[in-house]
């Protein structure tokens, strides 16, 4: 599975999402930090009980992934050009 993933994001381009590649969570987490050296920066659960999580980059790559209550973790959107915005302080920063 990880070959194919790793076909998938170099034939299609990235992002590769449009084939919704979906594997166990502990083998999607080791294969964006192997491939993409992304790492998890959000995680939340939607009012389904879906588990949300988004992964950057230090270059800016960015993977969304999704898992369902007792699901495998599919991709759900990707990209490169990613940027983490700082949160405002209010009064502070306007």
């Amino acid at each position: 599975m990880r070959l194919f993933l790793s076909v998938a994001f170099i034939a299609f381009g990235f992002p590769a999402f449009a084939i919704a590649p979906c594997l166990p969570h502990d083998e999607m987490a080791k294969f964006l930090a192997n491939q993409f050296r992304e790492q998890q920066r959000f995680v939340g659960l939607d009012q389904g009980g879906n588990m949300l999580e988004l992964w950057f980059s230090p270059g800016g790559t960015f993977t969304a992934l999704m898992t369902a209550p007792g699901g495998q973790t599919c991709v759900v959107s990707a990209g490169n050009a990613g940027n983490i915005i700082a949160a405002k302080k209010p009064g502070v920063d306007g």
